[in-house]
């Protein structure tokens, strides 16, 4: 894949499709790369699409790394706080908040001089849906 573009293959079909932005004072300044290095406050936007079978079920969750301290938004709902002392590092992505577009925005400060951050998508599990027949 190019840079800031990721996709996610489960049983070779694409699950996400992601690219990532960074938001700097409400305006764009276009892709970026991972790990992202934030020297002062800013707003990381990362949109993606879910394109699963309909026989597979796979909730999926946001995965943080980094030494910032952020708040976790799911189009425009808190889903989390991650902090980098602490256990969670992992977020739910529940599933009636995810739509066709889906836009995970995080807006990050650093917690130390030259902080980075890395953000992941990926499914908790995979299991496939069957229909029981009498």
């Amino acid at each position: 894949p190019s840079p800031g573009k990721v996709e996610v293959d489960l049983w070779n079909n694409a699950l996400a499709n992601y690219s990532l932005g960074i938001m700097e004072l409400g305006e764009a300044s276009g892709q970026a790369q991972l790990p992202l290095s934030i020297s002062e406050p800013a707003t990381v936007k990362l949109r993606f699409t879910v394109n699963k079978p309909s026989d597979v079920n796979s909730p999926l969750y946001a995965e943080l790394s980094g030494r910032v301290h952020a708040l976790i938004y799911l189009n425009g709902r808190l889903i989390g706080r991650y902090y980098p002392r602490g256990s969670q590092s992992r977020f739910y992505l529940p599933e009636p908040y995810l739509t066709g577009e889906n836009e995970l925005t995080i807006m990050a400060t650093p917690a130390e001089e030259g902080a980075t951050l890395n953000v992941a998508i990926r499914p908790y599990m995979l299991t496939k849906i069957i229909q029981l027949r009498p």
